[in-house]
């Protein structure tokens, strides 16, 4: 097969093929996922447009969002040149949910931004199939030992 076709042929096996998943059409099948999951949930703001609420509606600096997420405080994924924030993970007054920050706190070292996003908007057994965006508000401890269960199996 060509390359870049997302097929192999199996080490060894002549005529057998299996499926590699192109890493482009995964993360663009991963991002739709999220955003579908989170849409659920607040839906996602891009950075610029968080800056701007938080000037306007409450005469903060724009550069606030800025640190948050060069700190790894929010939640956040980079996707096509921007950067989108879950809104889940804010009060109305836009400061960070404490119950979203304890978790974040627990996966910050094994997960990078990315998988952190994902994390919170997949099914997790620890959590009954559910995903941890449903339930951190409602079962926060639930959520944080679904956190600590994952950081220990990806950190070994």
């Amino acid at each position: 097969m060509s390359e870049g076709s997302g097929l192999d042929r199996a080490p060894g096996s002549g005529w057998s093929w299996r499926y590699r998943a192109h890493p482009v059409r995964l993360a663009h099948r991963q991002f739709a996922s999220m955003a579908e999951c989170f849409e659920c949930h607040g839906g996602l703001k891009t950075e610029s447009a968080l800056a701007l609420e938080l000037g306007r509606r409450l005469g903060l600096p724009r550069w606030g969002p800025f640190l948050a997420i060069s700190t790894r405080r929010v939640l956040h994924v980079h996707w096509q040149g921007e950067t989108f924030l879950p809104m889940f993970q804010f009060d109305r007054d836009l400061s960070i949910r404490s119950a979203v920050s304890r978790v974040i706190d627990e996966l910050i070292a094994p997960f990078d931004d990315w998988e952190l996003a994902l994390w919170f908007s997949q099914p997790n057994l620890w959590l009954g199939g559910a995903t941890p965006v449903a339930l951190v508000l409602s079962d926060e401890n639930g959520v944080l030992g679904a956190a600590r269960a994952d950081r220990f199996i990806a950190l070994g």
